[in-house]
């Protein structure tokens, strides 16, 4: 009888541990390889994987409120805009996007969601039903986009194509809109992939043309004009502002923090193994950088406090890391 009752309990234990547990953090990352979202919590260095499935290729997240939104590119698939609650981390809708769109970025604008679409050259305007309510012409290859009071910034990266399928990365420009009309558009160097907004300033993160004629640079835009610019070397992918500094890192480049107003450049090695996609930064000061590997074991939240790596938390094999957001 008492062989039955310890076997009895060791069936409860291994059915316990394999339940998902919900997990409470503010650290999401999207891992596209498997179509999922990971949470990381600080204040208990725990990991909760698997929290919630996305569509197909998700590669952009932004918080409203209450609920989160997920921008699926649809790559091989179907594009979509999905959107869940952040107090269960359940999803609540998942809104179709037109097929072949490539939605890239998301903007909440009151009740309305404005998606980029890299292909079209267009935003779609969504109302709170998730239908496609209008849609905006804007410049070649949008990417980035966020909203200012009245205003919207999207970043066009000029992209075409010559007769061998190559890329040319053309004059980039930040469109500036205004009562969805297009009011003004400001040329910011080649291959513009993204835009902050830090106090006053509009920022816009250049990736550059990878060596071949222009490096990274930072273009900062003040009343709608260009203020000035700062050039940060290699190939920057994606960048977050805060408290007048850019922490931006690329592929194959190390996180580095500029001063916006010195013009100062830190650079935090991280390692030659390059991968990274994503960052972001919590208002204790804490940078969270994801490293994606779509095919081996490089997928880790690096952890950065006082310019230093506290941690590095492995995000499984194959999951292809691929952006990471701080929810306060």
């Amino acid at each position: 009888m008492k062989r039955y009752w310890v076997l009895g309990l060791v069936v409860f234990f291994f059915l316990t541990c394999a339940r998902k547990v919900p997990g409470k953090g503010n650290v999401y990352i999207l891992l596209q390889n498997v179509k999922g979202v990971d949470l990381y919590d600080p204040s208990k260095d725990s990991l909760y994987t698997g929290i919630l499935s996305t569509g197909v290729t998700p590669n952009y997240l932004l918080f409203g409120e209450d609920k989160g939104y997920i921008v699926n590119s649809g790559f091989g698939g179907t594009p979509s805009l999905q959107i869940f609650n952040v107090e269960n981390n359940e999803l609540v809708a998942i809104y179709p996007l037109p097929q072949g769109s490539n939605p890239y970025a998301a903007a909440l604008v009151g009740k309305e969601i404005y998606v980029t679409s890299y292909t079209f050259n267009k935003l779609y305007i969504l109302n709170e039903e998730g239908t496609i309510a209008d849609s905006l012409p804007v410049g070649r290859s949008p990417e980035g986009i966020i909203a200012d009071n009245n205003k919207i910034y999207v970043a066009c990266a000029n992209v075409t194509y010559d007769t061998a399928g190559y890329p040319v990365y053309n004059d980039a420009y930040l469109y500036i809109i205004e009562g969805k009309n297009v009011k003004d558009s400001i040329k910011v160097g080649k291959n513009c992939q993204w835009v902050e907004k830090d106090e006053d300033n509009i920022v816009v993160l250049s990736t550059g043309d990878y060596g071949m004629t222009q490096a990274g640079r930072l273009y900062i835009v003040q009343n709608e004009q260009l203020k000035d610019s700062i050039e940060v070397g290699g190939a920057p992918g994606y960048f977050v502002v805060k408290d007048k500094k850019a922490y931006i890192v690329g592929w194959a480049d190390s996180l580095k923090i500029v001063d916006l107003t010195s013009k100062n450049i830190r650079k935090i090695g991280l390692d030659t193994l390059g991968g990274y996609m994503g960052c972001d930064i919590d208002d204790e000061g804490k940078i969270f950088v994801v490293q994606g590997d779509w095919i081996g074991q490089n997928n880790t939240l690096i952890v950065i406090e006082n310019e230093t790596i506290t941690k590095r938390i492995p995000l499984g094999n194959a999951t292809g890391a691929s952006f990471v957001r701080v929810k306060e």
